[in-house]
């Protein structure tokens, strides 16, 4: 994903230049607090840069071809929204509800994310890497071409997916909520795998 920053609209006053139209294209956005924002955005090869959004509600937004780096969406909703070609670099999601999203060629680099929302979604050739989901829901979401890269994912939640074939080796994945339908396929370390025995209801002696 590569957004060039020559050539974009520095934009000083993002909540009233938002008053102008719906559709935001080719604008950089830095260093502002947004706040308190509830609408459905248009958004297209855009960087947003140390941004902090608080108390927004974003749902049923679209984003395409978007940097946000250092960016804070901390408690806000940004549900039924589609995310193509969008990165997310060392921004904070901590009780972030982007549930039902749909996420394609997405990247999540670096990202503080616990306690964040993202059941229901969808997921194609996405990526997660050195990012922290504590605690983080993805119940019932579909994966296909997902990658999970060195990321904390200690009592996350994954129920009701299908987890087979995904790679999880580099991952902290103590006290994953899961059930035996979704271990199943996984690939884990043997360290990993013994965490899932309580699943298996064993009395080892």
């Amino acid at each position: 994903m590569q957004v060039a920053r020559k050539g974009l609209i520095m934009v000083e006053d993002f909540s009233e230049w938002k008053l102008q139209g719906e559709e935001i294209e080719q604008c950089l956005i830095q260093g502002q607090t947004i706040g308190q924002i509830e609408d459905s955005l248009i958004v297209r090869d855009c960087i947003f840069d140390n941004v902090t959004f608080v108390d927004c509600d974003f749902t049923k937004s679209d984003f395409t071809n978007v940097l946000f780096r250092k960016c804070d969406f901390s408690n806000c909703v940004v549900a039924d929204s589609s995310f193509y070609k969008v990165r997310f670099e060392r921004c904070k999601l901590v009780g972030t509800n982007m549930s039902e999203g749909f996420f394609k060629e997405t990247e999540f680099y670096q990202v503080l994310g616990s306690y964040s929302n993202f059941s229901d979604s969808k997921w194609n050739k996405s990526q997660l890497e050195g990012s922290i989901f504590r605690n983080a829901y993805f119940n019932h979401s579909e994966f296909k071409n997902m990658e999970f890269k060195s990321c904390e994912l200690r009592s996350a939640s994954f129920l009701q997916n299908r987890l087979e074939g995904m790679d999880f080796t580099t991952c902290h994945i103590e006290e994953l909520e899961v059930g035996i339908a979704e271990i199943k396929g996984m690939k884990v370390t043997t360290a990993q795998a013994i965490g899932f025995l309580n699943l298996l209801k064993l009395n080892i002696l």
